[in-house]
């Protein structure tokens, strides 16, 4: 090689170095900072259905003290959320214009969206952050419901939702309670824990891969089909008119409030549950316990 050539690589390896030092010196003491701002943004036009899609957003919902819909964003000047209302649909979208070290550097952090809803019926919500947890709460009603989470957590609390409703994260816990999922609830967790409490409903699938799943006054009136890699499973004050458990590591253990016919395998642990007749409950596990226990049943 010739030694011309040698010597401009050399200066573009030196220039490359100087220059991320400069960044990272830069990015420690401030000189790249975004500052956050707050913004709110008020909605006149009516809507049907709610989208939002977020990469690094806290998403939370609220029903509205006023009876009017309005949205409160914390956001930064190059990382900021679109507002609009298109085909009967309120969309929120996130808009990225942030430079690759200020991603690097952590400077999408702390924003966030909070929408305030009248308490109408709305149609469909659907929901979709990359790196945000998602909140709700407070005697909203849903046609239907798409919420999904790539990596954080989602909260539910006192929601009614008269279709079917389909809850995921890839990273994050689901906590629902003080809800009704009218139709089909189905839930998909690659790590992280799911629980329930004061919950009706009408049949749920739930997949959870890593983390255990507690059923509290969690009442179905068909069938609840759980599967579960790697976790204990909880019942307390809980029921479903069947039921299809299978977990790979970890017990299944609680009460149920009727009577079942139970058919049940542990590969390696106690097996302990009434001799009833009923509808089906069926429990496998590979590795833990199954010991259930029906209310009123000695």
């Amino acid at each position: 090689m010739k030694k011309w050539i040698i010597s401009l690589l050399i200066i573009a390896i030196i220039l490359a170095v100087i220059g991320g030092a400069l960044v990272i010196k830069a990015a420690s003491d401030g000189s790249y900072k975004v500052e956050t701002i707050e913004n709110e943004h008020t909605i006149d036009e009516a809507f049907s259905n709610i989208n939002i899609k977020t990469f690094s957003s806290k998403i939370e919902i609220k029903a509205s003290e006023d009876d009017k819909c309005s949205i409160k964003c914390v956001e930064k000047e190059k990382l900021y959320h679109e507002v609009t209302i298109s085909e009967d649909t309120l969309v929120i979208k996130q808009i990225d214009n942030l430079q690759f070290f200020e991603k690097m550097f952590g400077y999408n952090g702390g924003l966030s969206v909070t929408l305030y809803l009248p308490t109408n019926v709305y149609n469909k919500l659907t929901i979709n952050v990359s790196s945000g947890s998602i909140n709700m709460g407070g005697d909203l009603k849903f046609e239907s419901m798409d919420l999904k989470a790539s990596s954080g957590s989602i909260n539910i609390d006192k929601i009614i939702v008269n279709g079917d409703s389909i809850i995921k994260t890839s990273s994050g816990s689901i906590n629902a309670k003080n809800t009704t999922f009218s139709k089909t609830t189905t839930i998909d967790v690659s790590s992280g824990h799911v629980e329930f409490e004061h919950i009706r409903g009408e049949s749920a699938d739930i997949s959870v891969s890593s983390g255990h799943i507690d059923f509290t006054d969690y009442i179905l009136l068909g069938h609840l089909k759980v599967k579960a890699s790697s976790g204990s499973i909880k019942f307390k004050d809980s029921d479903a008119y069947t039921l299809d458990i299978k977990t790979s590591s970890g017990s299944v253990k609680g009460n149920l409030l009727t009577p079942k016919t139970f058919r049940t395998h542990a590969s390696s642990g106690k097996e302990d549950v009434p001799n009833t007749s009923g509808p089906l409950c069926e429990i496998n596990t590979s590795s833990g316990s199954i010991i259930i226990e029906v209310k009123g049943v000695e």
